[in-house]
């Protein structure tokens, strides 16, 4: 309980981290009353995503051993252990690509820069959410290999809040 717990907070303060740089980019370009309502739908998409995944972890109970800094991975657990990844990335590219669409229709030179910036968050999903995904839908034979290309995924992981971070310093400062 107390690992699925961690690992699901885990998750739920990067969901959180990422609605907060979205709200901040709102006020900054002083968006209009449908760019504040896609927002607010965003953040519920965030939240649902959460729920999801958290769920996908509860029922197969698969967690992060912060112990060992490994996942639990049975013979028959490799879509399991990357379910609720999977649900994240999902989540997080529907959700920046809805934004992204909806920011460049509505014209303006802010929301365009605004359509850009999203584009650069979805590649910092791609590249943070990617290679976990990968590694768990490829099974290598070679267990040194396999181990090597867990502990880089989750180095991406782990780096999303970073990736998030500067794409949203670089968008606060370009929009001054």
């Amino acid at each position: 309980g107390v690992r699925w717990a961690s690992r699901t907070g885990h998750q739920a303060s990067r969901l959180l981290e990422a609605h907060i740089a979205i709200a901040c980019l709102a006020s900054a370009c002083r968006m209009t009353r449908v760019l504040a309502v896609l927002e607010s739908a965003f953040a519920l998409i965030w939240i649902a995503g959460a729920a999801i995944a958290g769920a996908i972890v509860w029922v197969w109970r698969w967690h992060w051993d912060p112990d060992c800094a490994c996942t639990w991975r049975s013979d028959e657990g490799a879509v399991h252990t990357s379910a609720s990844i999977l649900a994240s990335f999902v989540v997080c590219l529907g959700a920046y690509g809805a934004s992204a669409a909806a920011a460049r229709t509505s014209g303006g030179l802010a929301r365009r820069r605004v359509a850009s910036f999203t584009r650069m968050y979805i590649l910092a999903a791609l590249l943070t959410y990617g290679p976990y995904v990968l590694w768990s839908a490829v099974h290598v034979r070679d267990e040194r290999l396999s181990s090597a290309l867990l502990a880089v995924s989750w180095a991406f992981l782990e780096l999303q809040g970073a990736f998030n971070a500067a794409v949203y310093a670089l968008q606060s400062r370009h929009l001054r």
